[in-house]
């Protein structure tokens, strides 16, 4: 019987591993391949923190609307990539810790 709860465990803490990210790239002009379009939508996959890079131009929120981005259980470091700027078209609320870093 332990054999088999401390096999369940390894599984578990592997399948939970496996599917973590901690690196996720946006590129808001789609030219991207696998790379997210919506911030906030980049930003909510790094359940446990990690890095946002940002490979193209990204505009964010909209002249009427800003962007709240979910709270994750640790930093994200958001950075460019080359030239990537990103553009903050209203407002940002932050619910998480956040680094931002070589980013236009």
């Amino acid at each position: 019987m332990k054999k088999l709860i401390t096999l369940f465990f390894l599984v578990t803490v592997f399948a939970l591993t496996a599917f973590a990210t901690d690196t996720v790239y946006l590129d808001g002009t789609g030219t991207v391949a696998d790379a997210e379009t919506d911030f906030a939508t980049a930003f909510s996959k790094l359940e446990n923190g990690g890095t946002l890079i940002v490979c193209g131009d990204t505009t964010f929120g909209t002249s009427s609307t800003g962007v709240t981005l979910p709270k994750v259980n640790g930093k994200v470091t958001i950075t460019g990539e080359k030239e990537a700027t990103l553009t903050m078209a209203r407002s940002l609320t932050l619910n998480s810790e956040v680094e931002f870093k070589d980013i236009n």
